[in-house]
């Protein structure tokens, strides 16, 4: 009996320093792209995009993916209103047999004035759906969302020989609107891409202070939160959850 609790006793504290390991590997290469991820913030957040009108943002986001080495698709989604264009991004990288996974961010700003005084604060005016000029800001934290997107989406290149399965990032406009993710689906988004259909979806909440990871509690997807945990301080923005589920 002391022979099995002594050897049952190694397997845990072997298991344990392999998880820590991990999880120290994961901390170390945050803190690597750190300084990169907080100038992809600021950026950003100075230049905010209306709903319908996310053009440069997504074209960024598209940019850094496919550098990445993700299959993008830019120009996802049909609105109801034929004079709106779509911006949607679909970005997918296939490692394998696996299960599929589908992580989401917004790309869009609020017609906010924004009055933080930081160095990096919006100055941004850009005519509304009604043609009326507006300020525009990142208010909701769309910002970090797509910034903790990258960082993620990064990570999850960089370590692919740890993972297997189907990776598919969205880029979702007009959430502000609601009728962003409603245009993707109306453009076949789930026909276009069948995987992501039968896929799991991620979800992120830097609000939950009880738990404070994302999904199921994958690593990966925590390095997702710390990210977004360590990018929030001193931001001077509302950052909301970023959320996988569709409107």
């Amino acid at each position: 009996m002391r022979n099995r609790i002594r050897l049952i006793t190694l397997v845990f504290i072997a298991l344990s320093a392999t998880a820590i390991h991990a999880q120290q590997s994961l901390d170390a290469m945050i803190d690597r792209n750190l300084a990169s991820l907080v100038a992809t913030y600021k950026t950003l957040h100075a230049a905010p995009e209306l709903s319908h009108h996310e053009e440069k943002t997504s074209s960024f986001f598209a940019g850094q993916l496919r550098a990445m080495g993700y299959d993008v698709t830019e120009h996802i989604g049909k609105y109801e209103n034929p004079a709106f264009v779509s911006y949607g991004v679909v970005a997918i990288m296939k490692n394998g047999a696996g299960p599929v996974v589908l992580i989401r961010t917004e790309l869009d700003a609020l017609p906010v004035n924004e009055k933080t005084g930081l160095p990096y604060a919006s100055i941004v005016k850009a005519k509304n759906d009604a043609g009326d000029e507006v300020s525009v800001m990142h208010a909701c934290g769309h910002d970090i969302h797509i910034t903790s997107m990258l960082g993620t989406a990064k990570m999850l290149s960089d370590l692919k020989d740890q993972w297997h399965g189907t990776l598919i990032i969205l880029g979702q406009p007009a959430e502000e609107t609601v009728d962003g993710a409603r245009a993707m689906m109306r453009d076949g988004l789930y026909q276009k891409h069948k995987n992501s259909r039968r896929g799991r979806t991620w979800r992120c909440s830097g609000n939950d202070k009880r738990s404070n990871r994302c999904g199921r509690g994958n690593s990966f997807g925590a390095a997702n939160n710390r990210e977004q945990r360590k990018l929030s301080a001193g931001s001077g923005s509302n950052h909301s959850r970023l959320d996988s589920r569709w409107q």
